[in-house]
């Protein structure tokens, strides 16, 4: 990367220079994160011996259709933590490998976004996920799940995402194993809740555990709950629409013989 050129430009110029960076060299304004880390003398002088291999790194991602916003928020948070250059390096490799094969994963089931940045962000929150110590194969999963809820859409990464960052906070709260972060991130995306309601399961599984029960068997419990409540609803529902009978009568708690209604079978003997 091209260090950047003296300010010698009038404001014309300079319009007119910016004009063509983006009709002949877009590389060059996504990779600008990381050129522009690179480019602070602390940084440098630290970080320069990783540089080359950074650089190969941007221009990988150039090719996958995403932003170097992925490795300048690694290289910032690891300048921040004082992380030694080859450690350092060792990580960014692991965050590429793992980008590489999720973007395949997107790319396989038609949701990968066309929108660089859209891409971007997506991905760097499914390595926020795995760091936080889901695998790789939950997020497939998620994803998979998704997809075949709302088919090649972007919700359909919405909603995985929203499941799997429930997941990741019920993993940190209460020690979930993945077993049971699999079946609770399946049962949220396959829900008929909105993404903005996902994280209600979790005030239900900490009263379960709050009350003695395993992560295990709270979530169980939680889940119950919540499709239990799910058909009352429905019931509660149906029995209104019913209540509204054919004759137009109003629930007066008389049954159609003239007996008391939901009595029947309860009476006194």
């Amino acid at each position: 990367m091209e260090k950047t050129k003296p300010k010698v430009f009038t404001h014309k110029s300079i319009r007119l220079f910016s004009l063509l960076l983006i009709l002949s060299a877009p590389h060059v304004l996504f990779a600008q994160a990381v050129a522009a880390w690179l480019a602070k003398p602390p940084n440098l002088a630290v970080y320069g011996t990783i540089a080359p291999e950074v650089k190969t790194m941007v221009q990988q991602l150039e090719k996958l259709g995403l932003s170097d916003s992925i490795l300048a928020t690694r290289l910032e948070e690891g300048a921040r933590k004082q992380v030694n250059p080859e450690i350092l390096v060792a990580s960014l490799r692991v965050d590429m490998q793992r980008v590489v094969r999720l973007t395949a994963i997107l790319r396989a089931h038609g949701i990968f976004s066309s929108n660089r940045n859209t891409a971007s962000s997506t991905l760097e929150q499914m390595l926020i996920f795995i760091r936080a110590g889901l695998t790789e194969a939950e997020v497939q999963n998620a994803l998979e799940e998704a997809v075949a809820k709302n088919g090649t859409k972007p919700k359909a990464t919405t909603r995985a995402l929203a499941a799997l960052s429930v997941v990741t906070s019920a993993k940190a709260r209460f020690g979930l194993g993945e077993q049971d972060r699999l079946r609770l991130a399946s049962a949220l995306i396959a829900s008929d809740l909105d993404e903005n309601s996902f994280d209600s399961i979790l005030v239900s599984i900490e009263e379960f555990t709050s009350a003695g029960h395993s992560a295990a068997e709270a979530v169980s419990k939680a889940l119950e709950n919540a499709s239990l409540s799910g058909k009352k609803n429905q019931g509660d529902a149906s029995q209104n629409a019913e209540g509204q009978g054919s004759s137009g009568k109003s629930q007066s708690g008389k049954s159609e013989s003239g007996g008391q209604g939901n009595q029947s079978g309860h009476g006194k003997k």
